[in-house]
């Protein structure tokens, strides 16, 4: 091919054209939007049949006549006046047009961020002569989009409110469960519990008016009976019962002994043994309704002779037992 003259011109005008042109490009993903369900992608890009010869120095893109969003130049990224809350954006610039890009993305588009978005490209070409190229393109939300969110936000506030009920439910569930296992907790507690005492008088004395009689221990089951003091303790609250009984020896004609048992600083049974010609025998006893740490004791309640006295083991003794725990 020989080329000459005013073809030889043409040829370099049309090659001048062609080298110096700088294609952008925007990708959007996707072109329609559903409001507030999706996330939208704008990425722009340089491209051209001599993009290796150019040497991009800022990239912009925002709403079509509006200012920028966001601006990518050679010293990174910067918020435009027109950026919002729900964007962000990254980019990069090469050194080569073709490795340039920004991108745009959105989360929970609203119907505000649809319309036409502009990419502006700003460049240096082979002659050192700084350009701009420019590409529109339109993004739209679908119809139905609003109807779609109304039916969205009913289904989560439905999915709300069922899932309060079932947390309420929940905690009443495991409410329950709570007193029913305490329940069963009290109740093996209860049924794990035994106390039980017999004790005989410990040698035949004279007694006195307010003593407290003291014991040789038989049985003690549970170790609530003191024989240092001859006091029992209750040791949780429930329903005692309590037997007392004791023989007088031979004395003067009409002399008495009133031996009482006491629960809680109260009488509550009293026996009375004469002493007379022969020996004279009585018991009693009584159920009591304690609480835990409250004490039953026998004690010489009243004698009308200074020389009265009882016999030891086995004519006199005490005995107790928890009925039932409460």
């Amino acid at each position: 091919m020989n080329l000459s003259g005013p073809s030889l011109l043409f040829f370099v005008a049309l090659f001048s054209i062609y080298y110096d042109g700088l294609a952008i490009h925007i990708e959007i993903n996707p072109r329609s939007f559903y409001e507030l369900t999706q996330e939208l992608n704008i990425t722009c890009t340089a491209g051209g049949p001599a993009y290796w010869a150019k040497t991009v120095y800022t990239i912009e893109l925002g709403k079509k006549d509006q200012p920028p969003m966001f601006i990518y130049g050679r010293k990174g990224l910067t918020k435009g006046p027109a950026m919002d809350l729900n964007m962000e954006a990254e980019g990069h610039i090469g050194d080569n047009a073709k490795d340039s890009f920004l991108r745009l993305t959105i989360k929970n588009p609203e119907a505000g961020n649809a319309g036409t978005y502009t990419c502006l490209v700003y460049y240096l070409n082979e002659s050192y002569k700084m350009k701009e190229e420019t590409t529109d393109t339109t993004i739209t939300m679908e119809a139905d989009s609003g109807r779609l969110v109304k039916e969205l936000i009913a289904k989560v506030s439905n999915l709300e409110k069922l899932t309060t009920e079932l947390k309420t439910k929940v905690l009443d569930q495991e409410r329950k469960l709570e007193r029913q296992a305490n329940q069963i907790n009290r109740i093996g507690q209860k049924q794990s519990i035994s106390s039980a005492f017999h004790a005989t008088k410990l040698g035949s004395t004279v007694v006195k008016t307010r003593e407290v009689l003291k014991f040789l221990v038989e049985d003690n089951i549970g170790n609530d009976f003191d024989t240092a003091t001859g006091i029992y303790t209750a040791p949780v609250d429930g329903l005692y019962a309590f037997t007392l009984f004791a023989m007088s020896w031979k004395l003067a004609l009409n002399s008495v002994t009133e031996v009482s048992i006491v629960a809680n600083n109260q009488k509550k049974a009293t026996l009375l043994v004469k002493h007379e010609k022969n020996h004279d025998q009585s018991s009693v006893s009584c159920v009591v309704k304690l609480k835990a740490g409250q004490t039953v004791k026998s004690v010489v309640s009243h004698i009308n002779n200074p020389h009265n006295g009882l016999y030891a083991n086995p004519f006199t003794g005490f005995s107790g037992f928890l009925i039932k725990a409460q």
